[in-house]
């Protein structure tokens, strides 16, 4: 695996969010993409709407100041 530093953004073409964070690469196979923790889902608060097929997401408290 491969880390390198990476700017990183959320948008849903209204309002974008960006910081940055080490990420890492690899070749591996996976069957998913993993979006982790530290990098990203710590920052906002997700939910998660199963039989609707959509996720909300807003900026949460552990958001980095610019």
């Amino acid at each position: 695996m491969t880390y390198s530093w990476a700017t990183l953004a959320l948008s849903d073409g209204t309002e974008q969010f960006q910081w940055d964070a080490v990420v890492g690469f690899t070749t591996a196979p996976l069957p998913y993409i993993v979006l982790g923790h530290s990098s990203c889902l710590r920052y906002f608060n997700v939910t998660f709407f199963g039989d609707e097929r959509e996720t909300e997401i807003q900026k949460g408290l552990a958001f980095p100041v610019s």
